[in-house]
């Protein structure tokens, strides 16, 4: 059993250190549908996320943030593919899925279909201090 927890950690070590970002974007890591962001703090307390670029995600992918005890992930201008717009971290971790039919989502169809993707302006907030990095949802790349 041992052997089997060490390969698994073994291969996630493996592929996050193969994280596929550029200095423009940010795409899921190559075999999952998971982009994984680390929050950690400068100086002066601000929130530093690993991955300031574009994310770019497909309905059904997710995003796994890890940080602080305490911190939140939240979506700006009342614009979320969710029912709430800010996520509170449990044990420094937020892990947000973007809808599987979030093209058929009367809210978002139109600019998903004019821009081929839907942009959403998120935020994230550590003892009281935000930064907002972008998010975009396609369903082409």
């Amino acid at each position: 059993m041992k052997y089997v927890c060490l390969v698994i950690m073994f291969l996630c070590v493996s592929a996050f250190a193969a994280e596929p970002c550029t200095k423009k974007k940010c795409k899921a890591i190559s075999g999952t549908n998971t982009i994984v962001i680390t929050i950690s703090l400068d100086e002066e307390g601000n929130p530093l996320p690993s991955v300031m670029e574009l994310l770019e995600l497909k309905p059904g992918q997710r995003i796994v943030f890890t940080g602080p005890e305490e911190f939140s992930i939240f979506f700006k201008d009342q614009k979320t593919p969710f029912k709430k717009s800010e996520f509170k971290s449990k044990d420094g971790v937020v892990t947000i899925k973007i809808p599987e039919k979030i093209f058929e989502d009367k809210r978002f169809f139109e600019e998903g279909y004019q821009n081929a993707g839907i942009e959403f302006n998120y935020g994230v907030r550590v003892n009281g201090k935000e930064l907002d990095p972008p998010l975009i949802v396609r369903d082409d790349f």
